[in-house]
């Protein structure tokens, strides 16, 4: 009986991995085709553009929110960007010291950190706002701009 059972789970197993084969064969097939015609239109550099794929297939982001948000690395950058920015935020410019306790600035990410996870950490991709102002540039009701040294209101 239980050679019966290890029979099935083999079988199981092959039919699973070969159709893990053929979505993981027909996702390079339309990568590639589209890097193709992309690569027609604006040139890209194949590296960055392979390792942008990777990044898609495996989960966006590497870490949970919960987890990246609590990592030396991202407290060190954060806090980093808040000094540059003299404690303001680039939309209302209210300081820290100004806002209700129990609220702080927060760091926005003006590209996405799950689509765009190599400038998680980048000093540039980063904007401090207050938690109002942070809710209505995530909804898009604000936009940020880059004057060549520091983000503001477009």
């Amino acid at each position: 009986m239980t050679e019966v059972a290890a029979l099935i789970g083999a079988v199981a197993f092959l039919i699973w991995a070969g159709w893990v084969r053929d979505a993981i064969r027909r996702w390079w097939r339309r990568s590639w085709r589209a890097f193709k015609h992309r690569a027609a239109r604006a040139p890209i550099d194949f590296p960055v553009w392979l390792w942008r794929q990777v990044i898609m297939f495996t989960v966006p982001g590497w870490l949970s929110a919960g987890d990246f948000y609590q990592t030396v690395e991202w407290r060190t950058v954060a806090a980093k960007n808040k000094r540059d920015y003299g404690s303001q935020c680039v939309v209302c410019k209210v300081s820290n010291a100004e806002l209700p306790s129990g609220t702080a600035l927060h760091s926005h990410h003006v590209k996405k950190r799950l689509t765009h996870p190599w400038l998680a950490l980048s000093h540039k991709n980063l904007a401090p706002v207050c938690p109002t102002d942070h809710r209505l540039v995530e909804s898009g009701k604000i936009k940020l701009r880059w004057d060549g040294k520091r983000w503001g209101v477009a």
